[in-house]
């Protein structure tokens, strides 16, 4: 065998281990991961690093953190929730009533009620909230026709909004959220007096679609249950109360009652995940 070949498949051989060595010293990309430091890392088969869990929307650990703080996340995407509500204006206003009475004093007085809610939350924060409060009566107080008439109407309020939450290393997210209303209002039956005819005002119902800012804060008792605290502002500029005009049993004509109100619905509700 000439000099030549001997050195050529020396050449070879020498090649071929070198590079066995050098490929069976590196790692696969399959074993390959990302540290807490932006560095790229080998993982050692027999003994791997272990698994980050993603943080999904309302999904964490229950244990802490590096930091020794929980993220306050939890189980399930969905939340239901129940509590009560408290319905609240900072205007009653003072609006004609009719042709009949000129400018009356009003005042509309703050109504308690209970309170459903359906919300979804994504990994990202943003989410979403169906609510609804139970029909409630709201009372007012006003002078018609030179009477102070003591009277009451039915409120609901069902509410769509677009939320967004602040998530941090804390049990407690705050949000805040934007969305549209639809209101609900059923006017009582009122009886008045004058000279000799008693005048009944058969009520009706009237609603009116408005925009709803909310601010709130979700506290994590567990993985499973939540206690919420939000407060709703409802711009419906003025709500409209209507009644058919009636002596005895005969009707002709309708009374329609406006006034400025902006209600406030402040709520404070336990939510389970799912």
């Amino acid at each position: 065998m000439s000099t030549f070949i001997k050195k050529t498949l020396l050449g070879v051989v020498t090649w071929l281990f070198f590079t066995s060595a050098l490929f069976a010293s590196k790692p696969s990309i399959d074993n390959l991961t990302v540290n807490d430091q932006g560095e790229l890392t080998a993982v050692d088969a027999d003994h791997p690093a272990p698994e980050h869990k993603k943080n999904v929307a309302f999904s964490s650990d229950s244990e802490d953190d590096e930091d020794g703080a929980s993220s306050a996340l939890m189980d399930g995407n969905w939340m239901l929730k129940a509590g009560a509500a408290g319905i609240f204006t900072l205007n009653s206003g003072a609006k004609k009533i009719n042709k009949h009475s000129g400018e009356d004093k009003a005042a509309v007085k703050n109504g308690m009620t209970g309170l459903l809610a359906l919300s979804y939350l994504s990994d990202m924060g943003f989410g979403a909230e169906l609510s609804g409060t139970w029909p409630v009566k709201i009372k007012q107080d006003f002078n018609f026709g030179g009477q102070k008439v003591k009277d009451n109407f039915k409120y609901q309020q069902t509410a769509l909004t677009a939320q967004y939450h602040f998530f941090n290393d804390t049990d407690m997210v705050p949000y805040v959220g934007l969305g549209a209303s639809y209101n609900y209002f059923k006017a009582n039956d009122l009886t008045v007096t004058q000279g000799a005819d008693t005048l009944i005002f058969k009520g009706k119902e009237s609603n009116k679609i408005a925009p709803v800012a909310q601010l709130g804060l979700n506290y994590r008792i567990d993985n499973d249950w939540m206690i919420s605290a939000a407060v709703n502002y409802t711009y419906l500029k003025k709500y409209e109360l209507k009644y058919n005009n009636c002596v005895g049993s005969t009707c002709v004509g309708q009374t329609k009652i406006k006034r400025d109100y902006n209600p406030i619905t402040a709520s404070l509700t336990i939510g389970y995940s799912f």
